[in-house]
């Protein structure tokens, strides 16, 4: 509609879990399953982080609360970008039936010594050419999205769609959420980084971007609920909203009050739920 504004960027980014990735990346893109191989080898041999595992844990109950709690038993999920599996443990734990997707199969290894009953499938989670249709009651990704381009991200929502029963459901939650009204606020910013990147060209400088990784897109909800419509899902209802923590109830939203809410602009997730 008429509130669907394209404004996605680019963000880079220097470490990740005190992880220095220039050290771990062997290509320009940051979904290259090597670079995240070799990410997660070094991750694993170090203690986690207690505020990104209890954020982790967090999430997982959040999403058992408000979405997975009224599954059936014999209800079938799978987590697209499952990473060490820390969410998907927890729900497992609580009885639901789940399988995992990741482009590597370094980061599992500890999940799949848990939960061996558990399929693993590695591949690009825009190209699940070994999932069948119709395979599975819910499928949902966690901090996925911001890995694709806009083709590629069209195309995970499309197999997300495929692999995905007729009377199932998708959940994506975002964790890098970009609101408009936060995007209209950073416009400064962004031009003094660009005016910065001018002159670091005309005084022959390394720019900023070549010490970090470029990680990614930032998206805001238009950007994602403009994807869905290029995907032409057919779908009965698309519920929406942003997570300041996950620690809050669910607040679903309109498009109109999402533009208006001031707790959106605070807000790092967002999640998209359609139900078939």
């Amino acid at each position: 509609g008429g509130f669907l504004v394209i404004m996605e960027k680019p963000f880079y980014e220097k470490s990740w879990q005190g992880i220095e990735l220039t050290r771990v990346a062997n290509a320009e893109l940051r979904s290259d399953k090597k670079l995240y191989s070799n990410f997660y080898k070094q991750l694993g041999q170090q203690k986690k982080d207690p505020v990104w595992l209890n954020n982790k844990l967090a999430c997982a109950r959040w999403l058992e609360t408000n979405f997975f709690r009224e599954l059936s038993p014999q209800a079938k999920m799978l987590s697209l970008g499952a990473g060490q599996g820390i969410v998907e443990s927890y729900l497992a734990e609580q009885g639901h039936t789940i399988d995992v997707q990741e482009c590597q199969q370094e980061s599992l290894k500890e999940f799949h010594l848990k939960h061996p009953q558990s399929r693993i499938f590695i591949a690009d989670a825009s190209k699940l050419s070994t999932i069948p249709d119709n395979s599975y009651d819910l499928t949902y990704s966690i901090a996925l999205d911001y890995v694709f381009d806009k083709k590629a991200y069209q195309a995970f929502w499309q197999e997300a769609a495929r692999i995905t029963k007729k009377d199932g459901k998708i959940l994506l939650v975002s964790v890098s959420h970009l609101h408009p009204m936060a995007y209209c606020k950073g416009i400064w910013p962004e031009l003094k980084t660009t005016l910065s990147k001018f002159k670091r060209k005309i005084l022959r400088q390394n720019p900023v971007e070549e010490k970090n990784v470029f990680w990614g897109w930032l998206r805001g909800l238009d950007d994602h609920l403009k994807i869905i419509k290029k995907a032409d899902l057919t779908y009965k209802k698309c519920s929406f909203g942003t997570v300041v923590a996950f620690t809050e109830p669910l607040r679903p939203l309109s498009l109109l009050r999402y533009y208006f809410d001031h707790s959106s602009t605070k807000a790092h997730n967002c999640f998209i739920f359609l139900e078939f």
